[in-house]
């Protein structure tokens, strides 16, 4: 049998996200001819929040969690700002898995709401990175990314894509020695990298990465219907529905379904709903 195997890296931040992300995947997991492993990087979690992340409802005959902590490296001389080390800690992904040959990696502000084996099935064929280009960023012509655009090395019309949703080849990574060419280019061009580690993936990976379907990575504005959506991602620091006030719409009240399935519901009730809108950014 098949196992489909899905990477988060989170701080203690990121906690109460994650359980929800996890408990959509696995929810949303329903191939008897497939086993579900999800792995947690550990940023900084708690012990407590860790022992939340499992659903109690996941079948442990066809589901595995585990957690990797990693040694402290790989950061110094790079401006984290609001990231943190665990948006570094996935570029590390092809050493701390030593033994996995691909992987989903899912930011935690994400909520699944269909069989990643579709996903996993999807991302088929050569390509060290799978990725959706952005839904609001598509170019550099962008303006929002026009004044990054020599210092990353791309043209106008060079495609952009969101990191939130990616499907990696391990084994090439670990060929090519990906990750540490990734730290590298932010480590030389960090201020050019105001979304970090995406800026620095996109500029590595320019013309190479693969294109998956919109539904893989939706933010919650294009959010209509369920079926055509396969992850949610709530993008942006002002747009995360476990901080109050939060918009009342169709993504925000799918993310408020699986919190309530997790042990956080009955510590970290949900924040009320309100009239805000919020800005978008990675």
């Amino acid at each position: 049998m098949i196992t489909v195997t899905i990477a988060y890296s989170a701080d203690e931040r990121m906690a109460m996200p994650l359980a929800a992300s996890i408990a959509s995947v696995v929810a949303n997991f329903r191939d008897p001819r497939a086993y579900l492993e999800v792995i947690v990087i550990d940023g900084g979690l708690s012990p407590l929040s860790v022992r939340r992340l499992v659903p109690t409802f996941a079948d442990a005959s066809r589901f595995r969690f585990s957690l990797v902590t990693p040694s402290v490296r790989g950061a110094q001389g790079i401006q984290l700002k609001r990231y943190g080390l665990a948006a570094i800690r996935r570029l590390e992904l092809s050493h701390l898995l030593p033994n996995h040959h691909r992987v989903i990696y899912l930011d935690a502000d994400t909520i699944v709401e269909h069989n990643l084996r579709e996903l996993w099935n999807e991302a088929q064929g050569e390509g060290a990175i799978w990725a959706r280009r952005d839904w609001m960023f598509p170019n550099m012509s962008h303006p929002y990314l026009q004044e990054r655009q020599s210092g990353l090395g791309m043209h106008p019309d060079d495609p952009y894509f969101n990191s939130g949703v990616l499907v990696l080849d391990l084994d090439d990574w670990r060929k090519k020695d990906l990750g540490a060419r990734v730290i590298s280019f932010l480590r030389a061009k960090g201020a050019y990298c105001p979304w970090l580690d995406q800026d620095a993936l996109n500029a590595v990976f320019r013309g190479q990465w693969r294109r998956l379907s919109a539904r893989w990575n939706r933010y919650p504005a294009e959010v209509s219907r369920l079926d055509s959506t396969g992850i949610i991602h709530y993008v942006g620091a002002d747009a995360k529905p476990w901080l109050e006030p939060f918009e009342e719409n169709l993504a925000n009240r799918r993310f408020q379904h699986y919190f309530e399935t997790t042990s956080w519901r009955d510590f970290a009730p949900m924040p009320r709903a309100s009239g805000r809108r919020h800005l978008v950014s990675r």
